[in-house]
């Protein structure tokens, strides 16, 4: 079973773990699983969600609106128009930190400066997650009734 582990791709298995708690304090909102696939099918739109929860309440639904609409019409990869609005990295860090998740600057480079596994494996779910809830115009309608401005 797993519970949002980081896996080693050469072998598929389990190595390390992405949480700040010991193995007997994991979060109750992220599921077990029986493979590292499930999990992530699994976590990204939870993430995703809980991203675009804490934009609507740091910049308001009307800004998460506008970003969307920008979002649409950009043609540079890799730009979110979050952004402009807010330091957007923050939603996402809250985001992580209510599923008790470590962000990728929780973890220290290594002498050479090259990044961990576990580094490069959150910033792989990180971007997963934004570009889930960007795909996904930030779950406004979902968002609805909670949202306000």
């Amino acid at each position: 079973m797993y519970r949002c582990a980081l896996v080693s791709p050469e072998k598929g298995q389990c190595v390390r773990s992405l949480y700040h708690a010991t193995d007997h304090e994991f979060s109750p909102e992220l599921p077990w699983t029986e493979t590292v696939e499930e999990l992530r099918a699994q976590i990204v739109p939870r993430l995703a969600l809980e991203f675009s929860r804490a934009l609507v309440v740091e910049i308001g639904v009307v800004h998460v609106r506008l970003a969307r609409m920008r979002n649409r019409i950009e043609t540079s990869t890799g730009v979110c128009h979050t952004h402009d609005f807010c330091d957007a990295n923050m939603a996402m860090a809250v985001a992580f930190e209510r599923f008790g998740l470590k962000t990728f600057t929780d973890y220290e480079h290594a002498d050479d400066g090259s990044q961990s596994v576990e580094e490069i494996e959150a910033t792989d779910l990180w971007n997963a997650a934004w570009d889930y809830a960007r795909d996904h115009g930030f779950f406004l309608d979902e968002l609805k009734e909670t949202a306000h401005g």
